[in-house]
């Protein structure tokens, strides 16, 4: 489910930042496996020279100044004390018996520390030395106990606390190996953000073929093989779509001259009848024919119809249309915001908001047109006081040529196009129409437009 939210860019950075990261933590976990027993042994170098130089300058110091100097000695991580006995052995850490001997070692005479290769713990010539550690992995000291005895029966004790990390990792790397990251993950942007960009403008000229055939403006054909593929395709797709648009609007132009010729021959064969009743018969399926080609025509016309955008105020246009359908016996009430602005087909939009309208007056004897935007939409409300339709059927009134009433007399009924074409309308505006419950007692057609 995650995957579907995050973007193309930030998968592709997330994927080159992981690999980076488990790279990095890959070679610090072989680099610190062959450089820990290293470490840790010239860390216990170090950590014996400390310890046996400030034993002795300790031990040549005045008895009552050798605590003040133990105080001096000491630190955050290595603490002096001159204490009565040895620190007591602790059960969780263990013997120390190779930092024992780097200390014995260098309390020996030079001649002694040539001769020998190693020295007990209590030999004649070392200290009385006992030591403790704590060992972390790889051998790293977390903590150290040294205890070292004193003439006049005291003991000078040593706690060195922290590991050997900071030997192996050093901070000043840390800069430098943030810095490294952020700039691979510039790259592995920069290098992604081309295609991506390409790719972006693929699903808005999507969206814009979506509403106008023509208004999609062709991709850049350039990029990697596989983008440009893309795009090209795209190209070729929108050129065969207009293509057949173009040509299915010259057919139109065709068929309504074709079918208007003969049917003009045939009224005024008809209105040469004799029988007066006959021919008002004849005269009527004609204008009914004449006006269902028309219904046709003008779906067929408004679904293949481009036009561009702009920006109008929602209560002019609709005033605009509220005024030409207005009658003494149908009043129309107008309840939308001076300065509501809607961005919109003009010619598509007002045609959709006349044929609900017209249905309103046609069903209804009061009528109200409301608008208002909410935070991501705008919303058209178009309430009549008629009979309204049953909710199982108010699906089926968008087919094209559906009728609720189902005699052929199109004073009755209309011819069944009015909502569909209404709702294609509004479908090419990215909308939704919806009819419910109106409180008016009828019908509620609800528009629903976004604003983005």
């Amino acid at each position: 489910m995650m995957g579907r939210d995050l973007s193309l860019r930030f998968q592709t950075i997330l994927v080159v930042s992981s690999i980076l990261v488990l790279f990095h933590a890959v070679s610090l976990g072989l680099y610190t496996l062959l450089s820990a027993s290293s470490v840790t042994l010239e860390r216990e170098a170090q950590i014996a020279d400390r310890v046996v130089a400030a034993t002795r300058l300790i031990e040549q110091a005045p008895p009552g100044d050798r605590p003040y100097l133990a105080k001096q000695l000491s630190g955050e991580w290595f603490v002096v004390s001159i204490d009565q006995a040895a620190i007591d052995s602790q059960d969780e850490l263990e013997s120390g018996a190779e930092i024992t001997q780097l200390i014995s070692r260098r309390f020996l005479p030079r001649e002694h520390v040539v001769a020998a290769d190693y020295v007990e713990p209590g030999d004649s010539l070392s200290r009385e030395i006992t030591a403790q550690r704590s060992t972390g992995p790889f051998r790293i000291h977390e903590n150290l106990i040294v205890s070292i005895d004193m003439p006049g029966g005291t003991w000078l004790n040593f706690k060195v606390t922290g590991s050997s990390w900071e030997h192996i990792i050093a901070p000043a790397a840390i800069p430098s190996l943030t810095l490294m990251t952020i700039g691979i993950i510039m790259i592995a942007a920069w290098a992604v953000s081309r295609p991506l960009r390409t790719l972006s403008r693929l699903a808005q000229a999507s969206d814009e073929m979506s509403v106008s055939v023509s208004g999609a403006s062709p991709l850049d054909e350039s990029g990697p093989v596989e983008i440009n593929r893309v795009a090209r395709a795209f190209n070729h797709m929108q050129r065969r779509v207009q293509r057949s648009m173009s040509a299915q609007n010259e057919m139109l132009g065709a068929i309504s001259h074709d079918f208007r010729t003969p049917l003009t021959r045939l009224r005024l064969r008809v209105e040469r009848l004799e029988d007066s009743e006959q021919r008002e018969k004849a005269i009527n399926d004609i204008e009914e024919m004449e006006a269902l080609i028309q219904f046709t025509l003008d779906y067929a016309r408004d679904n293949a119809q481009s036009q561009k955008h702009e920006m109008l105020n929602c209560r002019e246009l609709v005033n605009e249309v509220v005024g030409q359908a207005r009658t003494p016996d149908h009043p129309i009430e107008v309840s939308i915001a001076e300065d509501l602005q809607i961005n919109c087909h003009p010619l598509a939009m007002r045609r959709a908001i006349t044929n609900l309208v017209s249905n309103a007056l046609f069903y209804g004897k009061q009528v109200r047109v409301s608008g208002y935007r909410t935070e991501s939409e705008l919303v058209i409300e178009v309430e009549d006081d008629g009979p309204g339709i049953p909710c199982e059927k108010r699906e089926h009134v968008f087919t094209p040529f559906y009728r609720l009433e189902q005699s052929r007399n199109r004073d009755t009924g209309g011819a069944g196009l009015g909502l569909s074409i209404s709702q294609m309308m509004i479908h090419s505006h990215g909308g939704q129409i919806h009819l419910l419950e109106s409180n008016l007692g009828g019908l509620k057609a609800k528009i629903v437009l976004p604003t983005t």
